[in-house]
């Protein structure tokens, strides 16, 4: 086990397209740290940096208290498990697990001893003999990482390892990896672009855009507290809904204008955000997330209230998604996953949304009031984009 520590690291390619910028990221001795982010936006490319697979243009990469910017991927005791999980189709799982340990000249007694430690760790016990095309989505993953932990690497690296399984399975290999993870205790990074994966899986979650670093903490600050537009609109499912506002300050009173409603703030919220005063009479970004919306009520009459027209209404059987127009179209956040549906016109692209108990009752167009928890709304600066 080690520390991987990349000291402002970049990635310019040939062409003079760069991946990746100043990347400054610590995973520290036995941590899951999961790196996150939209397609295109450099995870793997950090990632086969670290495992020596992509050479280093800018900074320092150690693990440990070595610097393998020029060592070879198999000097830098690393393990790496793909997409696509690389099995011999001719070998059994026995042979795959152990296969690494062959080429290496092992004992045949103590490959065996490793392969069966590891099989037991992965629950394959029973499927050793069994060749991969025999074997379901999750079970040849864990035969993929079984490869790699046979081989008791410092580091292991998992390069979007679920993307090929369906729903259902995901959910349990994202806890499978979690128990083996914890059981074995190595440094791990985990890449992905699925949040909802990032944030159950990660002791840490780090994320990313276009080649930057945009926050990194624990699931649950990068969820209440978003350094920027970006993370309030990537981390959440569904996002956090957020609309351009213009926000006034007075001596006794504070508003904030969405669309063509005025929404009175109360002073604890002010208080809450002392540096919202500099914003009086300026456009700032108002973010609120779908679960702290309420319909109004005796609880919550005090709380800033919102009109709203509903567009759209989901029902999941746990829980009611309620999509719904204020009359304010909702503020871009860099995603290119949601600009891109925007440019194509997707009618849910326009509506925000809220999400309520599964016994409530909504209708198409229905007018309907919201109130918005006063503790949990957000204030980003709409030129720059970071949290206020």
């Amino acid at each position: 086990m080690a520390e991987v520590r990349l000291e402002s690291i970049g990635k310019v390619y040939p062409n003079g397209f760069r991946a990746v910028s100043d990347l400054s990221l610590t995973i520290s001795d036995g941590e899951l740290l999961v790196l996150v982010g939209p397609s295109g936006c450099g995870k793997s490319t950090a990632m086969r940096m670290i495992a020596g697979l992509e050479e280093i243009t800018d900074g320092t990469l150690k693990i440990g208290d070595k610097v393998v910017n020029n060592l070879r991927p198999k000097e830098r005791d690393v393990a790496m498990v793909f997409q696509n999980y690389a099995l011999y189709p001719h070998m059994s799982v026995r042979e795959n697990i152990g296969f690494a340990l062959k080429v290496a000249k092992v004992p045949k007694t103590e490959i065996a001893e490793r392969v069966s430690r590891a099989a037991s760790v992965l629950e394959l016990e029973k499927l050793l003999d069994s060749r991969p095309a025999n074997l379901s989505g999750g079970q040849r993953q864990r035969v993929a990482m079984g490869r790699a932990i046979i081989r008791n690497p410092s580091i292991f690296l998992l390069d979007e390892p679920l993307s090929n399984l369906d729903a259902k399975l995901r959910v349990k290999m994202r806890a499978e990896i979690s128990r083996i993870q914890a059981e074995l205790g190595v440094t791990t990074l985990y890449v992905t672009h699925d949040q909802v994966e990032a944030m159950t899986l990660g002791d840490r979650v780090a994320v990313i855009r276009d080649g930057l670093l945009q926050q990194v903490d624990t699931p649950q600050v990068l969820y209440d507290t978003p350094a920027n537009l970006f993370v309030a609109g990537f981390i959440g499912s569904p996002p956090m809904n957020l609309w351009q506002a213009g926000v006034t300050i007075g001596e006794t009173t504070a508003s904030v204008r969405i669309g063509e409603q005025s929404v009175e703030l109360e002073a604890e919220t002010v208080a809450r955000v002392p540096d919202l005063a500099e914003f009086s009479g300026r456009e700032v970004v108002i973010g609120i997330r779908p679960e702290d919306l309420a319909i109004g009520g005796v609880d919550n009459q005090e709380w800033p209230a919102l009109s709203a027209t509903v567009g759209l209404v989901e029902p999941l059987g746990s829980e009611i998604l309620v999509h719904f127009d204020p009359g304010a179209p909702l503020a871009a956040t860099g995603d290119p996953d949601m600009e891109d549906l925007s440019a194509e016109g997707d009618v849910l692209a326009e509506l925000a949304v809220a999400k309520f108990g599964p016994r409530e009752s909504f209708a198409i167009s229905e007018k309907i009031e919201l109130r918005m928890d006063p503790a949990r709304l957000h204030f980003f600066d709409a030129e720059g984009g970071n949290a206020i």
